[in-house]
């Protein structure tokens, strides 16, 4: 795991070898343990590394190839790269070091830019042909590696965190005000979008060739076949996923430094701890965080005891930090974008206190997007099943909504009537404008009086092409409705704090095969969710486990609470700020009032927490 960074000058002027030193310095954390810059005329590479795979200086970057034409930069784990390795010896390629960025340097020797459909793993890199004179960067199926880039000044600069780009002085940073209203409908701006003009995300699944004629399109490599289906019995569905479950994670314990899991004590985590038990010879080290004061007592607690002790792993309870709160502008600032999920900040302290243990972390990450954890995917069934309205459609003149919907049935009956790939953005508008729209000030909500929040989401299901909605309702969630929280924010808090986070789940060939699955072996009647998994789980796992309510991760953690009275005082410091109010993007008048109401609802109180992290990026910013 590592931090990469590159400069393309199209204009042929020389790369500054001191521009690629700034933004290493700023991915320093991504990498403690080596640097390193290469530059030939106006191209240029950096590179700081986490050592995971061959600690030794071979597998310093950037890395060339044995006759110096090709050069990569690159940060991820490639699983599968034994096996390619053996086969690019086998076709007489000759290697100096056993890292994976070796084995990418001669598989694009040996097939190209079609490297990428033989990679199994999380990446993010850049490869310069100075043969072809171009440059190739790219980004991994699930987009668990994070790659921005900008096209400013003649020349073509990424790199793996914003920070590192904005370390340049000659780029412009200017805020893009309008996508604050993605971060109140998302929780984060969805990619290609930044918080900043002209600067993007390399979204998941794709690659882009840089060359002296411009920038090229951003192409994507893999997509998800929504058209068939596996139909096969629940038994046989539970069988082959035990398999493929067993087969990722056996590859994420590949490792040349110490390795542990979080166990939250709820299904996914747990699976994925049983099934590492039985591959290694050792007790596995791992680490759950949770709360408890004289009012709570977090039931995380409980079951990732049992869990733990059921597989006689080495395991470490972590006592959320509520101090914590005084460290969220920081927070922000490690994401460089604002990212509202409360529980951001206790998984950053997970990070850092299993960092002081291991290198490395596997998580269950993924399971509820790929096979129907969240209830909502109940209610969006139900609304499938209303569909028989859709003549009806007509009558909904626009999709531009600026109501409240006291009563969900007639939001169901709404959402019935109109077509399949609108839904979930409609949905999203909707509950935009009936939460947010109230805590912002007048000169900004007439400036995005006509800003579309749902296009990606629609043009996204209409490119995937789902033969069910559900499928087009669960990719869309997994590749950008809950993106920045499966992927990128686990990445970022992870190597933030030098810690690698692998997540089985969202390896490619799992995912394809979840999809696979027809949505009734996934989502069931009675409010069932993950069916095929609970059924895996069955006989392996503790029964208390297998039986227990879903709940999500962190829900022992009283937030609420702690908003409204501990933390109440700093959250006023930080929104109530002289740099807020020069923005004029919030009604303060009314954010004080709601701050002030102790006995809200949920939906304020997320309302008040995505204002107070926008509030905390603010901060960072000027």
């Amino acid at each position: 795991m590592c931090g990469i960074a590159g400069i393309y000058n199209k204009t042929e002027k020389n790369v500054n070898p001191q521009d690629l030193l700034l933004m290493n310095g700023m991915l320093s954390h991504r990498g403690p343990d080596a640097s390193g810059t290469w530059a030939d005329k106006n191209i240029g590479l950096s590179h700081t590394r986490l050592s995971i795979i061959d600690l030794s200086s071979l597998g310093k970057q950037p890395m060339t190839n044995e006759d110096g034409k090709i050069w990569i930069t690159y940060n991820g784990e490639i699983y599968n790269f034994e096996y390619l390795r053996q086969w690019l010896i086998d076709l007489g390629h000759q290697f100096k070091s056993t890292t994976d960025t070796e084995v990418i340097i001669h598989l694009y020797e040996e097939v190209g830019i079609e490297c990428l459909a033989h990679l199994r793993g999380m990446f993010a890199f850049s490869i310069w042909d100075s043969n072809k004179k171009q440059l190739f960067i790219a980004r991994d199926r699930i987009g668990k590696k994070p790659l921005y880039y900008t096209n400013q000044q003649g020349c073509f600069v990424f790199a793996s965190e914003l920070k590192a780009l904005k370390s340049l002085p000659w780029l412009n940073f200017d805020v893009e005000y309008d996508n604050f209203a993605d971060v109140f409908a998302y929780d984060h701006v969805p990619w290609p979008k930044t918080m900043f003009k002209d600067v993007f995300k390399l979204p998941p699944s794709s690659y882009m060739i840089v060359n002296g004629e411009g920038v090229h399109d951003v192409r994507t490599y893999w997509k998800l076949d929504l058209q068939h289906k596996h139909e096969i019995s629940l038994d046989q569905a539970s069988d082959e996923l035990k398999q493929l479950l067993k087969e990722s994670v056996s590859l994420r314990l590949r490792s040349d430094v110490p390795l542990g899991m979080f166990l939250s004590g709820g299904l996914d985590s747990s699976y994925i701890v049983g099934l590492a038990s039985q591959l290694v010879n050792e007790p596995i080290s791992t680490f759950s965080i949770g709360y408890k004061d004289d009012n709570t007592s977090d039931p995380e607690y409980h079951f990732s005891r049992e869990v733990a002790e059921h597989f006689q792993t080495k395991h470490t309870e972590l006592l959320f930090d509520k101090g914590l709160i005084v460290y969220m502008p920081q927070l922000m600032k490690n994401y460089d974008e604002p990212f509202c999920i409360p529980n951001a900040l206790a998984h950053y302290q997970l990070c850092r206190e299993t960092r002081k243990s291991v290198v490395v972390a596997l998580s269950g990450d993924g399971s509820d997007e790929i096979f129907g954890g969240y209830d909502v995917y109940h209610r969006l069934r139900f609304v499938e099943a209303l569909s028989f309205l859709s003549p009806l459609r007509n009558s909904i003149k626009s999709k531009k909504y600026t109501g409240n919907f006291s009563n969900k049935y007639l939001l169901a009956m709404c959402l019935a009537m109109i077509p399949r790939a609108h839904r979930r953005g409609y949905l999203k508008q909707v509950n935009f404008r009936s939460r947010s729209k109230k805590i912002f000030s007048d000169t900004f909500n007439i400036s995005i009086d006509n800003y579309c929040l749902s296009g990606l989401l629609d043009q996204f299901y209409i490119d995937q092409n789902p033969k069910c909605f559900m499928d087009g309702v669960l990719a869309q969630d997994l590749f950008i409705n809950y993106a920045w929280a499966t992927t990128i924010a686990t990445d970022i808090s992870g190597m933030s704090n030098s810690l690698e986070v692998r997540s089985p789940f969202l390896d490619h060939k799992l995912v394809e095969f979840a999809f696979s699955l027809p949505v009734s072996l996934k989502i069931g009647d009675k409010k069932q969710e993950k069916k095929v998994l609970y059924e895996a789980a069955k006989g392996f796992l503790p029964e208390n486990i297998t039986n227990r309510k879903k709940m999500s991760y962190g829900v022992g953690i009283p937030y609420q609470r702690l908003f409204y009275n501990d933390w109440h005082e700093y959250v006023k410091e930080i929104i109530l700020d002289d740099s807020v109010k020069n923005m004029n993007l919030f009604n303060l008048d009314t954010i004080e009032k709601m701050i002030s109401q102790k006995n809200a609802s949920y939906d304020d109180f997320r309302t008040l927490w995505k204002v107070f992290c926008t509030c905390c990026w603010v901060h960072g910013l000027y």
